[in-house]
């Protein structure tokens, strides 16, 4: 690259960073008002929080932060390792399970403090699912491998294929979509059952039901009864992800966010966006945000009606998979470099 050609690319990097780093949110017609926001001091990349809506996790580069849902007030914060892929906390009981590049954290819901830890082979590391009775974590391209929730002892090990492969638990068993879906003993780790060969990608799990894709097809399996309850093959620019309601599933892609009837997989409505991310679902809304122009879109989840947006005026020109948007409650968290805000009715 020529020194014109070097120059023109950092006056162009320098317009995005003064234009949009520190812009505030702007054009919102989201039928949401800002509540409250919160500078956590460091990049925000992934937001989750408890079940019960009480309290909301915030992951920075370095830090878990717990905050009180109504107020936004950090109640405690933790240390972590810096992760090159980052994945949020996940909730059982009265721990939080988080993974970071070194060791994965039990850490007490109410105060922080670690409970226990156990050290992790792979760097990038995350907690698929966890219960009162085991903690499940994906190494990446390595493994699933369960923890005893209450003493963090290593219970079981299994291979599995590349990339990400989540894994649910259900009871004494644990489900996991990889090479067709494996049904594996809680507490034992041996396979009871399995069906299938075919290569998943992305999966979602809800009440006994895999959904999931292959190739170009979206499944439904009924775990219980061992059987596909539908299937719909279309063509698809790169399947991404599932949100799962009570009567809808949706799925992202690279152009559109699909919403399929959950009993017989019909296609209500579909739309389409750039790059949407991180379906939430609030209420008989689901907001989407697209990826590149960082504008969230609300939409009516039954009829597909658009309610309105809210621009972030972050560019983001490198495209992740961090859930750095999130429903907890009735409250939509949303993350802007090192802002978190809330939005509620």
């Amino acid at each position: 690259m020529g020194i014109v050609g070097f120059t023109c690319l950092l006056i162009l990097g320098c317009y995005f960073f003064q234009s949009y780093s520190f812009a505030p949110f702007t054009s919102s017609t989201l039928p949401l008002k800002e509540k409250w926001s919160r500078n956590l001091r460091d990049n925000i990349t992934e937001i989750s929080g408890t079940e019960d809506g009480r309290f909301i996790f915030a992951r920075t580069t370095n830090t878990v932060y717990a905050l009180e849902t109504n107020t936004g007030d950090v109640k405690w914060s933790f240390s972590l390792t810096p992760q090159v892929e980052m994945s949020p906390p996940i909730v059982a009981n009265d721990k939080i399970y988080v993974a970071d590049s070194n060791t994965l954290w039990a850490l007490n819901l109410e105060n922080g403090q670690p409970t226990w830890k156990q050290p992790l082979l792979e760097p990038r590391g995350w907690v698929t699912d966890a219960t009162t009775k085991a903690v499940l974590v994906n190494q990446i391209s390595t493994d699933i491998r369960a923890y005893d929730a209450a003493t963090g002892h290593l219970l079981w090990s299994v291979d599995v294929g590349a990339g990400p492969i989540h894994a649910y638990i259900d009871d004494n068993l644990v489900y996991v979509p990889d090479y067709g879906i494996k049904a594996i003993n809680l507490l034992t780790g041996e396979t009871v059952w399995s069906k299938g060969t075919a290569v998943i990608g992305e999966s979602g799990y809800k009440n006994g039901v895999i959904y999931f894709t292959s190739e170009d097809n979206i499944v439904t399996f009924d775990t219980r009864q061992q059987k596909e309850i539908w299937r719909k093959t279309f063509s698809s620019n790169g399947f991404r992800k599932f949100k799962i309601s009570d009567n809808i599933v949706f799925v992202t892609d690279a152009d559109y966010l699909y919403a399929f009837n959950i009993l017989n997989g019909n296609l209500m409505w579909k739309e389409a966006l750039e790059q949407p991310e991180n379906p939430s679902i609030i209420e008989g809304r689901v907001y989407v945000t697209e990826g590149f122009n960082r504008v969230i879109q609300a939409f009516d989840i039954e009829t597909g009606k658009n309610l309105g947006s809210l621009r972030i005026s972050l560019p983001k020109l490198l495209i992740t998979e961090n859930q750095d948007v999130a429903a907890v409650g009735d409250m939509l968290l949303v993350s802007k470099g090192k802002k978190l805000f809330a939005y509620q009715k």
